[in-house]
This record gives C-alpha cells, structure tokens and sequence, in this order.
C-alpha cells in the first residue's frame, strides 16, 4: 500500500550504482564496502573482516563473548 501523497518514506540513493536504500547509514555502509573496499577492522579471534567499527563489535559479542571471559575486557580496553 502507498503511502498518501506528502507522507512518502524518505529513500537515500547511491549516487554510485543508484541502490536505494531506507537509512541513511545502510547507504554509508553500501558504499563503504561496495564502492571504496574499506574492509579494514579485522577480528582478531577468527579473522573475519569488517568495514564498521559497531559491525566488529557486535561479531565479537555474539560470536565470541561465551568462548573467553578475558574478551570482556578486551573489549573494554580497546573499544
């Protein structure tokens, strides 16, 4: 169902390749990953590679927290 007229969703487009998508920072990431290759944040349990900060984090949280309790403090210190 559309939305009445003057009430439409805001949309933010890559000016790159023209995705669209409903958040402003799911656009920073697209081009972030997609267009500059920024995959630079590494975790450095499994190695697994990151283009955002918050993205290694949570990885570190969900993936990782129950498998180390020394982890809590690393995050802490590091983070």
């Amino acid at each position: 169902m559309k939305n009445p007229p003057g009430l439409e969703k805001k949309t933010y487009k890559c000016e790159i390749c023209q995705t669209e998508f409903k958040c402003k920072q799911s656009l920073h990431d697209h081009v972030a990953f997609v267009h500059e290759g920024s995959l630079n944040l590494r975790c450095e349990i499994c190695q697994a590679v990151f283009t955002l900060k918050h993205c290694l984090k949570r990885h570190i949280a969900t993936i990782h927290e129950s498998e180390c309790a020394a982890l809590i403090l690393y995050l802490h210190n590091h983070f």
